[in-house]
């Protein structure tokens, strides 16, 4: 009996041991890990570059991992989990940036990091990519629908330069010399020859998350003699022109072959005429054209059989939100002596406040020589025009003018506007401005237009 009791005893404790030996065997909690893998490159492989990674995961060592002779990498980040920020850094300093989204998910992901990588992470954060790799730890969010729109947007303002539809930069496989690789080479080599740096292009999608116009125009093919003047299409505004329809008229210009097709369809060749200036002849027309920096168009057409002359400023045409018109503007203005009388003028100039909605908010105006005065409201409002493009200026419910804008890559805006009586202006947003070091020089087109249009 005796024994027994000792037998039921062991085995008591023998289970009770195995049940405890059991729970120790257990397998625990497993750990997030995030592997990501891909190729670093600046068209040529960064070979030897180190790559960090940062994830939503707090604080702590910034695991890195060494590029092969291909650019290649794979870096596994234990007790992490997405979204996550890396960086690349050659043997020559350069430094690209790039990213993987999600949350709270382990597994392997793809990241390439590139030149182009670099302009999808500065869409995707709102901020330059060093700031947001810097700034990247546990309490920070990325969504794929964001990273998604990043590469929309690269894709669009690319365009001008390399067709990159199909292609994911941050995921697409990647290997130095094939087509990815190549579409990379095209981008960077056109920003180069256009005297744009990555750096002013990523500063540009983070000023202008809406309009990729913005860096599509100045990486468009530019003119042999004058790298301002770039093809595509132009808003052309016509204040003095006779026609209603060529009063803002689009036109398409090839830069490369320097023909320009009228909204008809009708080509007109240019002739280069000095630095940047150029003509052109049509039946019963002479056309002389001037580029500005910027790639803006002047042009001053005369009549062969009449003294009719017409002035008209060309701009890159853009697709940007009624928010660009936020700010003060300064306006310098031709208002008809008598109104629906084309081609008798008085000067203005006007200081013009908006809102981000185009809402005119204040309105300062000087006519002539007189004293400025304060405007009255109600004032009109510009509102986008999704069919005919541009803006349309509302007053008292309904459209009075046509309202275009362009902006160059350093954020500088103008815009042109054109009423149906003849009144028209020219406005800047107004900004402080650095006087040039003693001894710079620079070199202006400059044109004077009389009241009557004479130039």
């Amino acid at each position: 009996m005796n024994t027994f009791k000792g037998w039921v005893v062991a085995v008591a404790a023998s289970a009770a041991l195995a049940a405890c030996t059991h729970g120790e065997d257990a397998d625990p909690p497993l750990a997030l890990s995030v592997t990501i893998a891909g190729t670093a490159a600046k068209g040529a492989a960064l070979a030897g570059a180190t790559v960090s990674v940062r994830c939503a995961a707090g604080t702590g060592t910034v695991p890195t991992a060494t590029t092969a002779s291909s650019g290649g990498y794979t870096i596994t980040i234990s007790g992490a989990s997405l979204p996550c920020a890396l960086k690349v850094v050659g043997t020559d300093g350069s430094t690209f940036h790039s990213l993987v989204a999600g949350t709270g998910t382990s597994g392997s992901f793809s990241a390439n990091i590139t030149p182009l990588t670099e302009m999808v992470m500065a869409h995707a954060t709102g901020a330059t990519p060093a700031a947001a790799y810097g700034a990247f730890g546990s309490s920070s969010t990325l969504t794929a629908a964001r990273v998604t729109d990043g590469v929309a947007y690269v894709v669009a303002a690319l365009a001008p330069v390399t067709n990159l539809s199909g292609v994911n930069p941050l995921t697409t496989a990647l290997v130095v010399g094939d087509q990815h690789d190549q579409k990379i080479d095209a981008a960077m080599a056109r920003l180069a020859s256009n005297g744009v740096t990555l750096a002013q292009t990523v500063a540009a999608i983070v000023a202008n998350p809406s309009a990729s116009d913005v860096v599509a125009a100045p990486l468009r093919p530019s003119a042999n003699g004058c790298a301002w003047l770039r093809s595509g299409n132009y808003r052309m505004v016509s204040p003095f022109a006779s026609e209603a329809r060529w009063q803002t008229p689009m036109i398409a210009l090839n830069a490369t072959t320097l023909i320009i097709s009228d909204q008809d369809g009708v080509p007109v060749n240019l002739t280069p005429a000095g630095a940047c200036q150029y003509t052109a002849n049509e039946p019963g027309w002479t056309h002389s054209a001037m580029v500005s920096l910027a790639g803006i168009l002047l042009v001053h057409t005369q009549s062969t059989t009449s003294a009719q002359r017409v002035v008209s400023i060309g701009l890159p045409a853009q697709s940007l939100p009624v928010s660009e018109f936020a700010g003060a503007w300064n306006i310098a203005g031709w208002d008809p002596i008598q109104r629906g009388r084309v081609g008798s003028t008085i000067a203005q100039t006007d200081v013009l406040t908006l809102d981000a909605t185009g809402q005119i908010t204040a309105v300062s105006r000087c006519m002539g020589l007189a004293p400025c005065t304060a405007g009255t409201g109600p004032f009109p409002r510009f509102t986008a025009n999704l069919t005919l493009g541009g803006f349309d200026m509302i007053e008292n419910g309904a459209t009075n003018a046509r309202v275009f804008m362009f902006k160059n890559l350093a954020g500088r805006a103008v815009i042109v506007f054109l009423a149906g009586d003849g009144q028209w202006f020219v406005g800047m947003r107004a900004e402080a401005l650095t006087l040039p070091a003693v001894g710079a020089v620079t070199n202006f087109h400059q044109f004077s237009l009389d009241g009557n249009g004479t130039v």
